[in-house]
């Protein structure tokens, strides 16, 4: 088992919720054995009935995930603690500490942070599941993050609660490793009776073949676009920048890493190199194209165009 690791992150976050405030400015992992903590700040004028855990949580309260998974073909475990250690009176801000041991990476520890009150990525989706609170309505969320340090990246898959906000499961597959967090058990007062109904929500798909599609991606973001192809087509895809990536995703990759595998993507419509042009015949599904710009400085021009047959 590993060592007990407690970090210090400076997080602000921002919503794509209505009346939601929030910039993510800031992650920084210190040394092992050192305490984290954050800061996330939200728009107290939200005026929504919904009575959400952000408005719910207290200074006091803990969140605690169970994590198990797989690390080159080895089986790994550990836990993730989340201990809100203050509120502000006028509820504008409040500071968090991170505490994990055992056999996980830092990355699964990450995307339970920063999606714990403001959860981020696009939506595909909302279901019923099984929690350890019983069966909750959830949106499912997914994302890519870029670890900079050696050009690889993370994908999650984050299953929020459709009135509470809170995380109760986040699959995080990377290169060589799959790990999964699941809620286990929370102070936070409402648990019990949140996320009991079905709330509609709206799924962010990308319209397809309607002409092609240019994005500027800055130094150091990503962009992330999930499309839905009704019928088959011809997609192109081009990528100008250094230091940069492509990832396109099939739905079979999305759900294998759903269900525990590692990092994978559909090579032959990849762009790894940051320069390229790549295409290829498309059924109909839905598919995730990732442009992650690893360049401190420069811009990154991404495109891509979907011809329907």
């Amino acid at each position: 088992m590993g060592k007990k690791v407690k970090e210090e992150t400076s997080l602000r976050m921002r919503s794509r919720r209505k009346g939601r405030l929030g910039l993510l400015i800031g992650a920084m992992l210190i040394a092992t054995g050192v305490v984290a903590a954050g800061v996330i700040v939200w728009d107290s004028h939200d005026t929504r009935e919904t009575v959400t855990a952000n408005e719910g949580i207290q200074a006091g309260d803990v969140l605690h995930y169970d994590v198990v998974g797989q690390r080159d073909e080895t089986s790994v475990s550990g836990t993730v603690t989340i201990t809100c250690s203050s509120v502000s009176k006028d509820r504008s801000a409040m500071a968090f500490r991170t505490e994990y041991d055992g056999e996980i990476e830092y990355w699964v520890v990450h995307a339970l942070g920063s999606q714990l009150f403001n959860p981020y990525g696009k939506c595909i989706g909302s279901q019923w599941m099984g929690t350890s609170y019983g069966d909750r309505f959830v949106k499912h969320l997914i994302d890519y993050y870029p670890r900079f340090e050696n050009g690889s990246g993370v994908l999650r898959n984050t299953y929020v609660g459709i009135e509470s906000e809170i995380a109760y499961r986040v699959n995080v597959s990377g290169p060589g490793f799959h790990l999964e967090a699941e809620l286990t058990h929370a102070t936070v007062e409402g648990m019990y009776r949140w996320d009991n109904q079905e709330i509609s929500v709206r799924a962010e798909w990308e319209a397809v073949g309607d002409g092609p599609k240019t994005h500027m991606v800055g130094p150091g973001a990503v962009d992330g676009r999930i499309l839905i192809l009704q019928q088959e087509g011809e997609i192109r895809i081009t990528c100008e920048g250094n230091d940069s990536a492509v990832f396109f995703m099939t739905e079979e990759n999305m759900n294998m890493m759903d269900r525990g595998a590692p990092f994978l993507f559909d090579a032959e419509l990849s762009i790894l190199d940051g320069n390229g042009t790549r295409g290829g015949i498309l059924l109909p599904g839905m598919y995730y194209v990732i442009c992650a710009n690893l360049n401190g400085t420069g811009f990154t021009t991404f495109e891509y165009e979907v011809n329907i047959r």
